[in-house]
């Protein structure tokens, strides 16, 4: 009794520390792009509805960083539909939903000294939606409907729990292998496209001291996140100023 309790205590380890995680890794890639759309209806609603505004931004802002970030997705290179979306609330901060929409804050904005120290938040938050983070995180939290998904090959598991989404998406924090996979995405793309990596390392210690609490925002960039000073070493470590 004691070996098998052993065996299925290991056994249930391993799947929730690896198998899920790569399961769900492999099944969010063969998902099709639409799937993603449609998990993620009613989720930009609903947060208008209970927590963000209209974005007090000029226009000529918007459009500004609006055409740079247009330039930045066309690198991407995936099939997913971005487009930026600027609202007021949450603080200074910017989270990614699966189909591609960005969220941007106006207090995030204000508290950036240049576009390029915005421009390395929004390639953050293109690195999660490239790695598929935002579902990946659903599927794991998901398991029954992951293993449905990947038993039978039939999508209609994975959508199946479509009303959830909304509220499942609001109280899902990226893990830490996560939010370094987006990070190196931003020092790639940083790197790539000339752009001092210092201004990721800046806009990062802002928005850490702003937050004060890492508790205080389910899309806080240090919630259950690694710790700024070590998300920041290697773009320090980039920096063309160093």
């Amino acid at each position: 009794v004691l070996v098998a309790a052993l065996v299925v205590v290991t056994f249930t380890w391993g799947m929730v520390v690896y198998g899920i995680p790569e399961l769900a890794k492999s099944v969010a890639q063969a998902l099709p792009v639409s799937v993603d759309e449609k998990l993620t209806q009613g989720t930009l609603t609903l947060l208008d509805e209970r927590i963000l505004s209209e974005s007090e931004l000029a226009l000529e802002t918007q459009k500004r960083i609006e055409d740079k970030f247009l330039n930045m997705v066309e690198q991407a290179q995936d099939e997913h539909k971005y487009q930026l979306m600027f609202r007021k609330g949450l603080g200074a901060n910017a989270f990614a939903l699966p189909s591609g929409h960005i969220v941007i804050t106006d207090e995030l904005i204000a508290m950036a000294d240049s576009d390029e120290e915005v421009l390395a938040v929004l390639a953050h938050e293109i690195g999660h939606v490239v790695h598929e983070h935002g579902l990946r995180s659903v599927l794991q939290s998901s398991a029954v409907a992951l293993l449905l998904t990947a038993v039978t090959g039939d999508v209609g598991a994975a959508s199946g729990f479509a009303a959830a989404m909304p509220i499942i998406l609001l109280e899902t924090n990226y893990s830490r292998k996560f939010e370094l996979e987006a990070d190196a995405y931003a020092l790639d793309y940083m790197k790539a496209n000339n752009i001092d990596t210092i201004h990721f390392a800046t806009i990062l210690q802002k928005i850490s001291g702003d937050v004060g609490d890492e508790e205080s925002s389910p899309f806080s960039y240090i919630s259950t996140h690694p710790a700024t000073f070590e998300r920041i070493k290697p773009f320090k470590d980039n920096s063309l100023t160093k």
